[in-house]
């Protein structure tokens, strides 16, 4: 069904606990689920025995001693035994609507993601029956729902990670930007994006930021964050995120994001995206491009009521 794979850290102090947490939940996802650990940090290997998960060991990593991600999946992609493969964080509970989620994309070619819930964990889980139930009403107490931008997960078909992977710069893992690239990697290639965001309730659980090194301003920017910004691309790639989907996973499956939010990025994106491909901007190009942003300015006054005009618009710009 599905193969998840991550690459943790240490397993110390209350890294440990919130880890341990996470895989402990990837366990209960389902019984066709297979996860990868990657690395040789302390407690990786010991942690893979202990759940019955496979483990890979030495990967490359930056002069600071962070692991590298493009080898970690190059491995992965030679040791999964399923076509459907998913990249998360290890500090990311999971729930069975991840599972489910999974199942109810039926593309040939996606990426699939979406926005995780913070929630302030500082002891075991306890996984006895109702679990999820409970872990639900904690968060809708006590949890917050990120920034478009915070991203954790990401699945796809091996095909669509082989790609990926071909042209894939040494980015160190846990540090921005290299999310950024996979996004916009995917959408020059006209691979359909997924916000699985209504969909899954992905929860992070909170830590601090003390294992990036010379860590600076905003919590995980530092040396490697700028080296990861540089190999994306610089200043010329915008961040991106949730937002910047062409597709949502809602209840009745896989619809057009044709709201506001996708729209709105969806028309920023479009000249770079036609730069990136080497398309010609022509002049019906421009009219065309030009008359999208004016309907769309127009619609979002009215709160575009016309669902003709926002699937143009998606059509436009996909």
């Amino acid at each position: 069904m599905l193969t998840i794979f991550t690459i943790p850290k240490p397993f110390e102090g209350h890294i440990d606990v919130i880890q341990r947490n996470a895989l402990e939940s990837w366990c209960r996802l389902d019984a066709q689920v297979e996860v990868i650990l990657c690395g040789d940090d302390p407690g990786v290997a010991e942690a893979a025995q202990d759940l019955g998960m496979k483990h890979l060991g030495v990967l490359p990593c930056t002069d600071y001693g962070t692991p590298l991600l493009d080898e970690a999946f190059r491995q992965v992609l030679a040791l999964a035994r399923h076509d459907r493969l998913a990249y998360i964080n290890a500090d990311i509970v999971l729930m069975r609507d991840f599972a489910e989620a999974v199942r109810r994309v039926a593309m040939q070619q996606y990426v699939l993601l979406g926005r995780r819930w913070l929630l302030d964990v500082e002891a075991p889980l306890a996984f006895n029956k109702g679990w999820e139930d409970a872990l639900r009403h904690r968060v809708d107490a006590e949890g917050t729902l990120d920034v478009v931008h915070s991203l954790d997960y990401f699945v796809m078909p091996r095909s669509v990670l082989e790609a990926l992977v071909s042209v894939m710069p040494p980015f160190a893992v846990g540090r921005p930007w290299w999310d950024t690239w996979v996004l916009f990697q995917a959408r020059r290639r006209g691979i359909p994006v997924i916000d699985a965001t209504a969909s899954v309730r992905a929860v992070h659980q909170n830590h601090d930021y003390g294992h990036v090194p010379e860590q600076r301003a905003k919590k995980w920017h530092g040396p490697e964050g700028d080296r990861n910004r540089a190999l994306a691309g610089g200043d010329a790639l915008p961040r991106m995120g949730a937002t910047d989907a062409t597709h949502v996973l809602i209840g009745a499956g896989v619809e057009p994001a044709v709201e506001n939010a996708y729209l709105h990025c969806r028309l920023k994106r479009w000249p770079l995206l036609r730069a990136a491909n080497e398309q010609p901007t022509h002049s019906w190009f421009r009219v065309e491009q030009r008359f999208a942003q004016l309907a769309f300015n127009a619609g979002r006054r009215r709160l575009l009521p016309g669902i003709p005009w926002r699937r143009w618009i998606d059509h436009v710009t996909c």
